[in-house]
């Protein structure tokens, strides 16, 4: 049976509750994301778990509840709220990947005269080719290829490729045997 208390006050077995789900909340929120990690309901739940476990822990401290499971509770979901974001943050990552548009561009250097054979996302073409080239594209894939070969008797030929990717070169190469790829998974 509980004492009775002042008027304001609430008696001590009333008081514990908050503590307690504070903590248990705290850990469920903490716990959750680790055991399924791409399961986004989940973490929306365990993001409101830690949420609603700190407003616990502070509803604990204004009605004087001190010690380590208030100081726990709140320490607990502070942590599961971080690691929730972090696993927010890799999952919309991943799930918007698709949406992405990169910027490809593809230069190149031969002889005289040389073939290329290229493979951006999901445009594919061989084209005969002299001198200086580049094209653009703007793509969603991430994957980009192209062989260079130069036409017969024109061997000896130095041919240079570069594939540039959103802006940055991520493949150049260079050859004097007649032919070169450069390719590009991203």
């Amino acid at each position: 049976m509980t004492q009775p208390t002042e008027p304001g006050r609430v008696a001590s077995a009333v008081a514990k509750p908050p503590t307690e789900a504070a903590l248990v909340l705290a850990l469920v929120a903490l716990i959750a994301p680790a055991l399924l990690f791409a399961v986004f309901p989940l973490l929306a739940v365990s993001a409101a778990a830690a949420i609603a476990a700190l407003v616990l822990a502070v509803i604990a401290v204004r009605r004087g509840r001190r010690g380590p499971a208030v100081v726990g509770a709140f320490v607990i979901a502070a942590v599961a709220l971080i690691v929730n974001s972090v696993v927010f943050g890799i999952i919309f990552w991943q799930a918007t990947a698709s949406w992405r548009i990169h910027h490809v561009e593809i230069r190149t250097d031969g002889g005289e005269s040389y073939s290329a054979e290229y493979e951006v996302g999901h445009d594919r073409g061989t084209r005969q080719w002299s001198r200086d080239w580049w094209a653009k594209w703007s793509i969603t894939e991430s994957n980009a290829e192209i062989t260079l070969t130069t036409t017969p008797g024109t061997q000896d030929e130095t041919l240079d490729c570069r594939i540039i990717w959103d802006g940055k070169v991520v493949v150049h190469e260079t050859s004097d045997t007649g032919t070169v790829t450069c390719r590009y998974d991203g």
